[in-house]
């Protein structure tokens, strides 16, 4: 309890705060309703060795390697992860062209191969969660117990084949038409144009025109989401998370021996 009120008095304080508002709310009244938030605030003294800074110091690093939970769910949850580019590079556009192609619906490789085709599965997606500090690439599936090895080679099989052979052009402008078309129909909800704003300024300090946003999607290239996969694929190993039923004899040999494979790091289980 004392580390946590600790941390919530040292972090969540008025000059940390991004106030966001979007709606039919005057810019007068916003000050107004805020204001209090320049007086003094109770138990909420600077201590003076801080730095007001954000994001982790130093940033969290992603450790490879493949963990195991026993679990007696009807399913299991298969989790896969690398390190990806930063909110504030370049390459995060890249990042979610990839996480539509391989894991953003039911046009997607991992939905049409896991779900449609062999029927392991009936969530598949894929994700780009990107911050300041640290972000990742991560694939999740809900599949059969017996089928975890297997949709883990899925996931790297499609990975290399990316990586290897990229998209076509047709592809690419598909996969670019819906990024575009998902911001537009974003600024028709108020609640995601008050995301649009904070996102905006936490990150980047400047509003980004729509314009702006077409600029940076139209200027990626195919071959920029085949040279960042490749760079996933070849500079580091994946982190696995597995909750399933236990698993003992030849099939956790098998897990074992995948596991060393894939991450070149001993399985790990961890009780129920």
């Amino acid at each position: 309890r004392k580390a946590i009120f600790k941390f919530f008095y040292q972090h969540y304080r008025p000059e940390n705060m991004v106030i966001s508002v979007s709606g039919a709310v005057s810019f007068e009244r916003v000050k107004r309703e805020f204001s209090r938030l320049d007086g003094a605030w109770p138990h909420r003294e600077l201590p003076q060795h801080y730095k007001t800074e954000w994001g982790t110091q130093p940033p969290e690093k992603v450790e490879a390697g493949m963990w195991w939970m026993n679990s007696d769910s009807e399913q299991a949850h298969v989790l896969w992860g690398i390190p990806a580019p930063l909110k504030t590079t370049k390459d995060r556009v890249v990042s979610q062209m990839i996480q539509q192609v391989l894991g953003g619906g039911m046009s997607s490789v991992y939905f049409d191969e896991i779900r449609e085709k062999k029927g392991w599965a009936y969530t598949v997606y894929a994700n780009a969660i990107q911050f300041l500090d640290s972000s990742l690439f991560t694939v999740y599936a809900g599949v059969k117990p017996d089928k975890v090895i297997d949709t883990l080679h899925v996931f790297k099989r499609e990975a290399v084949k990316l990586a290897r052979k990229g998209i076509s052009a047709k592809e690419l402008n598909r996969i670019k038409q819906s990024l575009l078309s998902s911001f537009t129909l974003s600024l028709e909800s108020s609640e995601s144009r008050m995301m649009v704003i904070a996102t905006q300024e936490l990150f980047f300090k400047k509003e980004f025109s729509f314009k702006e946003y077409e600029q940076q999607v139209e200027s990626v290239r195919g071959t920029d989401l085949k040279n960042l996969m490749n760079e996933w694929i070849h500079t580091g190993f994946p982190t696995i998370f597995v909750l399933s039923k236990k698993e003992k004899g030849k099939n956790l040999k098998r897990i074992e021996k995948e596991a060393l494979l894939m991450t070149h790091r001993p399985l790990v289980v961890f009780k129920g």
